[in-house]
């Protein structure tokens, strides 16, 4: 009589093997291969992979026996957590650089209309300089004699001179100090001060926006 060769051990629980007759899960084959290829869609690959992952254990576990794939489930589940969380990252970097992007717009369109403001502002106070023969004076009104007559009722008053309250770009109205003799004379050669307390519209920041 011949001897026959002894038979294979069984195939453990959960891994299966073709001569016990246990099959993979689909579920965690097809986790394994979302989780390896998500890192193309990392967020939603990765989110997809990492739910099948885990439902694929489950049906491993309550099969009995019967369903196998415990270790590509297993290894689904990784991959996919990494392809998640390379993806977060990734679209947090995307959000905070175009979060930075347009506050570095925000503010240089903010510095631009104050100079433009500004300016033209000077340009009203120049006026009313010709017309009245001095800057207003804080009796004056400051900017405000701009728009409309001084308390004083200067007769060479032809103004308006400026349609609204001068603002700068953030929406801040414009500070104006009148001439000082005492303070040294700017480029121009005046004496009166005239800025912008810039974006975050605080006073002597630096930030400020000076003529």
């Amino acid at each position: 009589m011949t001897d026959q060769p002894p038979s294979p051990p069984p195939a453990p629980p959960g891994y299966g093997g073709s001569e016990t007759g246990v099959r993979a899960s689909g579920l965690a084959i097809a986790s394994l291969v979302v989780g390896l290829a998500g890192f193309c869609i990392p967020v939603i690959g990765g989110g997809v992979g990492l739910a099948l992952g885990i439902v694929a254990l489950r049906q491993i576990g309550r099969s009995g026996g019967a369903v196998g794939g415990r270790g590509l489930a297993i290894g689904g589940i990784v991959a996919s957590a990494v392809t998640l969380l390379f993806g977060l990252v990734v679209v947090g970097g995307i959000v905070t650089s175009m979060f930075m992007g347009r506050t570095w717009v925000a503010e240089a369109q903010g510095q631009m209309e104050t100079r433009v403001q500004i300016e033209a502002t000077a340009n009203a106070l120049e006026m009313y300089h010709l017309d009245v023969g001095r800057y207003p004076t804080e009796a004056d009104g400051g900017l405000e004699a701009l728009r409309a007559r001084p308390p004083a009722a200067v007769d060479d008053w032809r103004g308006p001179y400026v349609k609204e309250p001068p603002a700068d770009g953030w929406g801040h109205p414009l500070r104006y100090e009148p001439p000082d003799p005492d303070r040294p004379d700017d480029v121009r050669g005046h004496t009166y001060r005239l800025w912008s307390v810039g974006p975050d519209g605080m006073e002597d920041t630096p930030d400020d926006v000076e003529r």
